[in-house]
């Protein structure tokens, strides 16, 4: 825990107090609970970049990949896992995963999945 004093006007401050009162808490813990609020709506919105960027990534790659075998007329010679690891390793790098990160589920569930 961590005490953190702040200024006001009285405007804010009446606001919070009113708040308080309302749901009969004291302003510190309203002003922690909209702080613990705000910081899981940043980490949500962070998320959701890092999911939309990580699907681009994945579309991009699957773009490749489909132009690569429509250009080489191989659909049939390629296996599914190959595309599978190639989608797996554009996750983990989008997601930061470390190197040593052990992936076997993920592996087993895309050639379960294909």
């Amino acid at each position: 825990m961590q005490t953190i004093t702040f200024t006001t006007d009285d405007t804010v401050s009446q606001l919070l107090n009113d708040i308080a009162k309302e749901n009969n808490k004291p302003t510190n813990e309203i002003i922690a609970e909209s702080l613990r609020y705000y910081a899981d709506m940043l980490q949500r919105k962070k998320l959701q970049q890092q999911i939309k960027y990580a699907s681009n990534l994945v579309a991009k790659q699957s773009l490749q990949i489909n132009q690569s075998l429509a250009a080489s007329n191989a659909d049939a010679l390629v296996p599914i896992e190959k595309h599978n690891n190639v989608i797996l390793g554009t996750l983990k790098g989008a997601f930061n995963v470390p190197e040593n990160f052990d992936d076997s589920l993920l592996q087993q569930s895309a050639q379960n999945h294909p």
